[in-house]
């Protein structure tokens, strides 16, 4: 009998122990975003007809192994390297550009549907890691609504505060928490509500009563700086990801207090020659898509994605960003909950890291029909570690 999603998150709250979340791509379907390698492929067939010419076998849409197989039929030639580059870069960025068509086209979805109760998801985790590049989790990280349990993922405000602003911050901070009780709306009542559904209008609506009382004029900016603050205060979990601004670029700095892990680095990281990691923001005033254009192209800048057939970890070690995920995975206590991902053969890597690490115990979801192999091979793979599986069909963010 497999345990269902709450008493599995009753149990990591009962212990008290820190808990740590590993999303694979089973995670994107129980939200109804379908990045199967198969779907991912019918895409790239319809965007880009040469893939149509391609034959591969039923069960060979891994696009690791599409790359490899291409690599291979190539003639040892003058050209032999050349070409295995070539078809390296056309087959990823195509994928890319296929996974994000299918992201884009679903996601409004899930900003209707999910995400009043997405916060369930985080809540109970303390580090978050995730094998898929896709910019799903990224995205609802970045368009994630505050609500009730409030989460916040890298809020930008101590960049934003100039030095000379502090005291009118706090001051603006000072009139709301003294005076908020006797402020009265429009309508003469008294306007007092709770943070979750204090507005900007009321925030802004409180604070002109008492500057007009004291002959003052309302400052936008500081005002909008204050709010921020005030909301920022409540927060209960903060995400990170280890990017922080630098001159008006978001920079990897593996010294952050770090939580949030992609581990085949993502869509929206890249690396330039310079060896420092970067991370595509709205402040490019792109959209991703594009920018993952741009980069390509570009010869001095490279995606951040382990897209291989070979031995993934001589380049996950070449790059300072994907090393420091696989060492803060290694270096783990407590609890680690396995969503959507099947630990097949070409995630060895992150099956020797979680065994280095001292996690003493992996939830791991699976169905009725697939238990007793599920059980046979985790316990084969995590020797040293307590199994304890529970049912995906049950997983719920309502």
């Amino acid at each position: 009998m497999l345990l269902n999603y709450k008493e599995v998150l009753k149990k990591v709250e009962q212990n008290g122990e820190r808990s740590h979340l590993l999303l694979g791509n089973g995670f994107n379907n129980s939200l109804g975003v379908n990045t199967s390698y198969k779907e991912i492929y019918s895409v790239m067939k319809e965007n880009f007809i040469i893939y149509n010419e391609l034959e591969l076998d039923e069960d060979s849409f891994d696009i690791e192994k599409i790359i490899g197989e291409l690599k291979n039929k190539i003639n040892a030639g003058k050209n032999d390297e050349f070409l295995k580059k070539f078809i390296n870069n056309k087959v990823k960025i195509d994928f890319m550009k296929s996974a994000y068509a299918i992201v884009n086209s679903n996601i409004k979805n899930i900003y209707n549907e999910k995400n009043n109760g997405i916060e369930l998801l985080f809540r109970n985790f303390t580090n978050f890691f995730t094998l898929n590049f896709d910019p799903l989790l990224y995205l609802l990280l970045m368009k994630y609504k505050k609500n009730d349990t409030v989460i916040s993922f890298q809020s930008k405000l101590d960049f934003k505060i100039k030095d000379h602003e502090n005291m009118e911050v706090q001051n603006y901070l000072d009139i709301y928490n003294n005076w908020r009780k006797q402020l009265i709306s429009p309508h003469q009542k008294v306007l007092e509500k709770p943070l979750n559904k204090l507005t900007k209008v009321d925030f802004t609506n409180q604070l002109k009563e008492v500057l007009k009382s004291q002959g003052k004029k309302i400052n936008q900016r500081v005002l909008n700086l204050a709010y921020q603050k005030l909301t920022d205060s409540k927060i209960k979990l903060r995400l990170n990801d280890g990017f922080s601004l630098f001159e008006d670029q978001l920079i990897f700095n593996r010294f952050q207090n770090q939580n949030v892990f992609f581990l085949h680095g993502a869509f929206h990281i890249y690396e330039k020659k310079n060896k420092l990691n970067y991370k595509i923001t709205k402040a490019h005033n792109k959209a991703l898509y594009q920018k993952i254009e741009e980069i390509h192209d570009n010869q001095e800048e490279e995606l951040v994605c382990v897209f291989t057939n070979d031995n993934k970890m001589d380049q996950i070690e070449s790059n300072e960003y994907l090393i420091n995920g696989f060492q803060a995975l290694s270096n783990l206590k407590g609890k680690l909950l396995i969503i959507g991902s099947s630990l097949d053969y070409n995630d060895k890597h992150v099956v020797d890291h979680i065994n280095m690490s001292n996690i003493d115990e992996i939830y791991y979801s699976s169905c009725n029909h697939e238990a007793i192999d599920d059980k046979s091979k985790l316990s084969s793979l995590f020797s040293n570690k307590k199994i304890t599986l529970f049912d995906r069909e049950s997983i719920s963010y309502n």
